[in-house]
């Protein structure tokens, strides 16, 4: 092809057609940058479809983080709808016997729900080169949104959560550490295991059973259960709510993959 077009050119030349030399010139810068603007134009197609099945292996692990999200939250829900009954239980009645105290302890616990969004994928989306989803705009506000506002909402619940449960300037927990022997019920790992061993108590199981009896009828400790209630109420809502979202983003990166 190359000594076709040489030939052209020297035959022109020859034959002292300057004019149509100077034409089939000009056409041949033209075929030339027609020629590099394909070539530009196929690598960018290429670069795209890459950058588009790159978004793809994103988005299919991001369904994974998401899907762990989900087995937790409705773990917690399950567990927070068991805590909520037992707090409407313990302050729904206003006088306790010793038959309740299996019912009162667990009522009393001091466990929280620490829950934090499983980010690791969008993380590695806004640390790459592709700081966006490729081929995938429409889906990435909702992704965006799930992973810095939903995810600071629950962050700051478990915060506080965390806080409210663990503080010791509350009066009444005070009083228990002072005037209940603890026993298995009140010392648990970071699982909810109990210890197993236990040892003797200076007062009897009954007597130290009527003591918490005693503390959680005052109104001090009436008043802490009423606000555990209401922080576990707002916790089971916000779970319930970050759960949906996590399902419905879900249903939209499934919908999104069948459609491309």
């Amino acid at each position: 092809m190359i000594k076709f077009f040489r030939h052209i050119r020297r035959t022109l030349i020859q034959e002292n057609k300057m004019g149509k030399y100077f034409k089939y010139a000009i056409g041949e810068i033209i075929l030339v940058m027609i020629g590099i603007l394909l070539a530009l134009q196929i690598n960018n197609w290429n670069d795209h479809r890459k950058s588009v099945s790159d978004s793809k292996i994103l988005i299919n692990e991001m369904i994974n983080d998401l899907a762990s999200d989900t087995l937790y939250l409705e773990n917690a829900e399950t567990k927070l709808k068991r805590r909520l009954k037992l707090e409407e239980w313990i302050l729904f009645k206003t006088s306790y016997t010793l038959k309740d105290m299996d019912s009162i302890k667990m009522a009393i616990d001091g466990g929280y729900f620490d829950f934090y969004i499983n980010d690791r994928t969008f993380q590695k989306i806004q640390n790459s080169a592709q700081s966006k989803l490729i081929g995938f705009d429409n889906l990435y506000k909702a992704i965006a949104d799930y992973y810095t506002i939903t995810k600071k909402r629950i962050e700051k619940n478990t915060e506080y959560e965390i806080r409210e449960t663990t503080r010791k300037d509350i009066g009444i927990w005070d009083k228990f550490a002072k005037e209940i022997e603890i026993d298995a019920v009140f010392n648990t790992d970071y699982t909810g295991r109990a210890l197993d061993v236990t040892f003797p108590k200076i007062k009897s199981t009954d007597e130290q059973n009527q003591k918490i009896i005693d503390l959680i009828s005052t109104i001090e400790a009436r008043n802490y259960l009423k606000q555990n209630y209401g922080r576990h109420l707002f916790l089971f809502v916000y779970f319930r709510d970050t759960n949906k979202k996590a399902k419905a983003l879900i249903s939209d990166i499934q919908k999104a993959l069948e459609d491309d």
